[in-house]
């Protein structure tokens, strides 16, 4: 390859790099707009029943996107949009107001204790579940059946101290047995120590994934 192709590819490479940190940090006018498509979009398709207006604030580097306030009945809720082309529903408030969290607490205690006796080892697990006010009995129960708004994610961190081929062992029969009891899970996160107790061992898969990645990390 010549010279002046080298250096043509490393421009293209260069600009490429700096349009993709000024979006990042400022965003652009072409994803603003394809933003704001996407807002109007998800807010008809999501609340179909609801009359809102929404008003484009300026792209937000903390918040990691474009910024709108949806005004809904005199209240307005922020809903964040980011993606390099606008498309990606990070943040809608709207929906979080509508979460029943003591309900999403009580499910959470009740998926804990089941997936806890499940499992061949001591371990403490925390489940957290989303689900709305007003779709479920009063007296509703968790069970693998259970159809939150969501697959649910869990917090498991083992009691036993254990070797980084234990740990990955554990970690694959915790997989093997929610997938066994039909588990609907978004993500599973696993931490246990090592022997020594100077050492942690981590993991977290999906119901997709193939292979058992374990991390770790020295204190």
């Amino acid at each position: 390859m010549t010279n002046k192709k080298w250096k043509i590819l490393w421009l293209s490479g260069l600009l490429t790099l700096a349009l993709g940190v000024y979006n990042a940090l400022f965003g652009n006018p072409f994803s603003k707009v394809l933003a704001t498509t996407t807002a109007t979009h998800y807010l008809e398709a999501t609340y179909p029943t609801m009359p809102f207006t929404l008003d484009a604030r300026a792209y937000d580097v903390k918040k990691g996107g474009y910024e709108f306030l949806v005004t809904v009945e005199g209240e307005q809720y922020p809903l964040i949009i980011n993606g390099f082309w606008g498309n990606k529903i990070k943040r809608d408030s709207i929906y979080e107001t509508r979460l029943d969290q003591p309900l999403m607490k009580q499910l959470g205690q009740q998926a804990s204790e089941q997936i806890t006796s499940w499992l061949a080892y001591d371990a403490k697990v925390e489940v957290y579940i989303e689900v709305t006010k007003g779709d479920y009995a009063e007296d509703v129960t968790w069970s693998p059946a259970f159809q939150a708004n969501h697959p649910l994610v869990a917090f498991i961190t083992a009691e036993t101290p254990m070797t980084a081929q234990q740990f990955e062992t554990k970690a694959e029969q915790t997989k093997q047995i929610l997938n066994s009891k039909r588990i609907v899970y978004e993500y599973i996160t696993l931490t246990a120590k090592g022997e020594n107790g100077d050492v942690m061992y981590t993991t977290g898969f999906s119901p997709n994934d193939q292979t058992i990645k374990v991390k770790t990390f020295e204190s």
